[in-house]
């Protein structure tokens, strides 16, 4: 028995080295009889599952780049921020922008007091003085036909002007007592619309009519009134074309009023396109970030 032990044990004690060198887990020691005994449920506890099946914990690489001429040739310089162009072009990009909406909501429509700057928004307009007439003469229920326009309502050239004078010669005299209505309807569509008012109505309205096919119809503004102004020049202009220009009245006797030198024009006088500042925004950004990726290092 005893020969047969010690082998046994060498044996044993042999495969239970083996079982360490490789990291068997499971194994803490040998029993009391010389065999392998298996570990405890807490033998292990604080060790990492990596540890508890033998895999070596892994070096953070530290110490070995630092000593090696590879790595530190990789090593590079930490990134200075330098000023972004970007800031800028954006701010720039969003002053376009909002150059165009107000350009856009400006081309939408205007109005004028000036007869200089609705000539210079117009371009070129033609215009009717009524000086042809030499002699008084009242519609009597029937439209005045003129060379681009038509007057429906209450009205008498006054020619020469006495009732309500402008410039001494003939001008349009037109009642809307008692809230009546009068309007300067165009044989074709314009885009802008002025004259010398003496005493104007309480309300000039612009609007579309049939110009989308018969019977359809598109309210396109209002133009401004000065109250208490005898003689003033009004005009309105539009991206939308129009063909009509309604006059209305308020009250007793205080709609009559003159209207004298007649400018209109089918087109306006060119201006910036949004969609040009949005080009222009566009190209300042592409610079922008072509310049920036031109002075980024390369690693």
């Amino acid at each position: 028995m005893r020969t047969f032990g010690k082998p046994l044990i060498s044996l044993t004690k042999k495969s239970f080295r083996k079982a360490q060198e490789f990291h068997q887990p499971g194994l803490t020691g040998l029993s009391d009889h010389g065999f392998p005994k298996k570990s405890k449920p807490g033998d292990f506890a604080g060790m990492s599952m990596q540890t508890r099946r033998g895999s070596p914990p892994k070096s953070t690489g530290t110490f070995n780049q630092a000593l090696s001429p590879k790595a530190s040739r990789r090593t590079t310089m930490p990134d200075l921020k330098r000023p972004s162009m970007l800031q800028p072009l954006a701010l720039a990009c969003t002053l376009c922008a909002a150059l165009a909406a107000s350009a856009s909501a400006q081309a939408a429509s205007q109005t004028y007091t000036s007869l200089a700057s609705f000539l210079a928004a117009a371009g070129t307009v033609k215009t009717e003085t009524f000086n042809a007439f030499t002699v008084d003469q009242s519609g009597g229920g029937s439209p005045l036909m003129l060379s681009d326009f038509a007057v429906q309502g209450a009205w008498t050239l006054d020619a020469p002007a006495t009732r309500l004078p402008s410039d001494g010669s003939s001008n349009l005299f037109i009642d809307v007592s008692y809230g009546a209505w009068a309007d300067l309807r165009f044989a074709e569509p314009i885009k802008a619309f002025g004259a010398w008012f003496s005493r104007a109505p309480a309300s000039i309205r612009v609007d579309a009519d049939s110009l989308e096919g018969f019977g359809s119809y598109r309210h396109v503004g209002e133009m401004p009134i000065a109250a208490g102004t005898d003689l003033q020049f009004i005009g309105f202009s539009s991206d939308q074309t129009f063909n009509r220009i309604v006059f209305e009245g308020q009250g007793c006797c205080s709609g009559s009023f003159a209207i004298d030198d007649v400018a209109y024009a089918a087109s306006l006088s060119p201006v910036p396109e949004p969609g040009a500042w949005a080009l222009l925004a566009t190209g300042l950004l592409a610079l922008g970030l072509r310049r920036r990726s031109a002075t980024t290092p390369r690693n």
